[in-house]
Formats: C-alpha cells, structure tokens, sequence
C-alpha cells in the first residue's frame, strides 16, 4: 500500500511540474524578441572614400566628399585613424612633404593591412564630418579673433592721431596767446622782450634777429 501511495503523489507531482513548464514556454514565446540580434546592414564603398597609408600613422581613412578634403585645396585636411579613431589634421604642406601613400577602396580591399577596417566605413565617415565641423569652427574663432585684433589696432592708431591733432592745436591756441599779448604789451613776439634766445647763443651770442636785440616788438 505505502508503495503504491507513494507512486501516485510521485505522479501528480510531475504532471503538475510538466503543465508548470508548458505554461512557461507558452507565455515567453508571445513575448517580443528584444534579445534577437540583428546585424547591420554593411555599406558601399564609395567613389569618395580613400585610405592613405604612412609610416607615422599607420593607415588612415580620407573622405573626399568633405569639401576641405578635395585635391587641389590648400586648407587643412581631415583623417581619421583606422586604428585609435583619432583625428589627423594635415596642412597641404606637410600632405606633399610627407610619406603618404593614397588608394582607392578598390585597391585597398586587396590590401591585408585594410581590409579589416572597410567594414568600419560608416563610423569614419562621421567622425570625419565631425572633424570638419570643428576645423570650420576654429576657422571662424580665428576670423573674428583677428578681427577684433585689427579694429582694436585701428583704435589705438586712431586715439593717438586725436591725441597728437590735440596737442597741437593746443600749441596753436598758446602761440596765438603769446603773439598777441605781445603785440599788446609793445615786447618782441620772439624774445619775449629779452633781446636774446638762449637756444641759439652759438650763433651772435644767441641775439633776437627779429628784434635786433632790442626787445621790442616791431
């Protein structure tokens, strides 16, 4: 009897374990399939894209779509590196100077050192429209700093001109001053009276050629 009791409850117990299951399995298959891995679309390559190899950086991706990155300009180009995603700023002096050896993707998709990174393409291409972006960005910090460098120089050239035209219309007032005031008291305009300009005593003692020495005015 004991074995006969224990063989039922052994027997409910796993029917009811299997429906437990069953269950389950139905209620996660009508969930959406969040963990499903979908792989990415891989890209073209295009006309525009280059890959440009040296000895100091290894190989680097070259979009010609970027205005700045076309031949013939003498701005600064962008790069980015297959291997750090660093961006390279070239001037178009050290692009001639340098070992830089330009291919098309056709040629590179035969090379082994690249190929590996043609199915980075797409990452490039941003972070080379990112490094654009900034370069313009600098660019015109530079226009507007040059800018305000210039008026402030005109500003300063400006003052001093007003300054000095002051001075010297000042000089002109006090002249004008002394000379009538000269006139008025009878005194050479000259010698201020003295008969004698100190200035020029090496030439006759330094005497008052307007006034002969005498200190009057005429």
């Amino acid at each position: 009897m004991w074995v006969l009791f224990c063989g039922v409850v052994v027997f409910f117990i796993l029917t009811a374990v299997a429906k437990s299951g069953e269950k389950n399995a139905e209620r996660r298959s009508k969930l959406p399939p969040i963990f499903k891995e979908e792989s990415a679309p891989e890209l073209e390559l295009r006309d525009t894209d280059y890959w440009v190899h040296s000895k100091l950086d290894g190989w680097a991706y070259l979009d010609r779509s970027i205005h700045r990155n076309t031949a013939g300009n003498h701005i600064i180009m962008v790069l980015i590196s297959c291997e750090t995603r660093k961006v390279i700023c070239l001037p178009p002096s050290q692009w001639r100077c340098s070992d830089y050896h330009l291919y098309r993707s056709a040629q590179a998709s035969e090379m082994d050192g690249v190929s590996k990174y043609l199915q980075h393409v797409g990452s490039y291409r941003v972070a080379s429209a990112a490094a654009d972006e900034d370069q313009l960005k600098l660019s015109k910090d530079r226009y507007k700093a040059s800018s305000l460098k210039e008026q402030e120089r005109w500003a300063a050239k400006l003052k001093e001109k007003r300054q000095a035209k002051a001075k010297l219309d000042a000089a002109m007032i006090a002249n004008a001053v002394a000379s009538s005031y000269s006139r008025s008291s009878g005194t050479c305009p000259r010698c201020d009276g003295s008969g004698y300009l100190s200035v020029f005593s090496h030439v006759e003692n330094g005497l008052c050629f307007l006034c002969r020495g005498s200190g009057r005015g005429t």
